[in-house]
């Protein structure tokens, strides 16, 4: 098991909270990538060759770029709060490719490495909600007091210092288990395993989104009228927008359509970081040990609530229009493939 990283304050932040990093007792060594994995993935030539060539380009892509998101992430995360976002994403677009592409896997090394990820994402997911949350009540002067403010933020950096040290070891866990070696292993064997003949690229990511964007127009014909269809819409929209986001060629046929499930993506991921910061305070009040502190994070949650209530307001009454534009450009995608 790997020990649990010091903690060493390097820098005091403007609100006069200790900012604190990790200084890991581990080696962290450079994990490598092949030197092909710059190779472009537009154009025509790529689109007429064998999904399965195709497929190992995207898949090394993806999966590198997870390995190259880990060191900043884990070692300069007080310097910028986005590289454990782009990990987190990472780790979300090479897990999607890897589901996407499934059949063309051995299925107990997709699986390992789809844990792995999971895994990896679960400890990224973490640290990004805190960062998160802090910056959210760091801009936020109306809702307490400074003094209880800044105990809050000062609560906040220590729960963030915990969950950097889960980042630390999740890295070590990817020297351990020798994971650019179980990605170049699986690279070998993406193959077509299906008894028809192998289709191009072309025609087998026209038929992925053909799916994706038939099964999000079901979703968006459902009643939304509560906190849980909404969060079930966002996340129906980022598996379409993972789909469209395979190939840049499939960004651009489709443009029109991606950048609307993006701004939906936006919209709805706002109004899911304030229902996540809600549970999140309302169950660090059940386990506060004053009434005070008690008090303090029930007040931020109710707060959160009242913001997560409006954004729906705002998103039910933007809806309609929205809903009709999202139906003709489905339509339209679904005829165009």
């Amino acid at each position: 098991m790997a020990k649990v990283p010091d903690v060493r304050v390097v820098s005091p932040a403007a609100t006069g909270l200790r900012v604190m990093t990790v200084a890991s007792s581990v080696t962290l060594r450079t994990l490598n990538r092949p030197s092909n994995h710059t190779s472009a993935l537009t154009g025509e030539e790529l689109s007429s060759r064998k999904v399965s060539a195709v497929v190992a380009m995207i898949l090394r892509h993806r999966l590198f770029d997870v390995l190259d998101a880990v060191p900043p992430a884990v070692q300069r995360w007080h310097e910028d709060v986005e590289h454990v976002h782009a990990l987190r994403v990472a780790t979300r677009r090479a897990s999607s490719a890897l589901k996407a592409f499934g059949d063309l896997l051995p299925p107990r090394k997709a699986k390992r490495l789809r844990k792995e990820l999971s895994q990896l994402r679960k400890a990224a997911g973490e640290a990004r909600d805190l960062d998160v949350l802090y910056m959210r009540l760091e801009r936020d002067t109306s809702s307490l007091s400074e003094k209880r403010r800044v105990q809050l933020l000062k609560f906040i950096a220590r729960r963030r210092v915990k969950a950097q040290n889960a980042l630390v070891n999740a890295r070590t866990r990817l020297q351990d288990i020798k994971l650019p070696r179980q990605i170049k292993r699986l690279l070998k064997r993406v193959r077509w395993r299906a008894k028809q003949p192998e289709p191009t690229y072309r025609t087998a990511i026209d038929g992925m989104v053909e799916c994706a964007a038939a099964i999000f127009l079901t979703e968006i014909e459902r009643d939304i009228h509560s906190v849980d269809k909404i969060h079930e819409l966002r996340i129906h929209a980022k598996q379409l927008r993972y789909v469209l986001d395979l190939e840049v060629d499939t960004i651009r046929k489709h443009q029109h359509l991606y950048r609307a499930i993006k701004q939906l993506q936006n919209r709805l991921g706002d109004l899911n970081d304030h229902d996540v910061a809600r549970l999140r305070l309302l169950s660090w009040s059940k386990q506060a040990n004053s009434g005070e502190r008690q008090r303090m994070f029930k007040s931020v949650s109710q707060r959160c609530k009242r913001a997560a209530k409006q954004e729906i307001k705002k998103f039910r009454q933007r809806w309609p229009q929205e809903q009709q534009e999202l139906r003709a450009l489905l339509l339209d995608c679904n005829r165009s493939v």
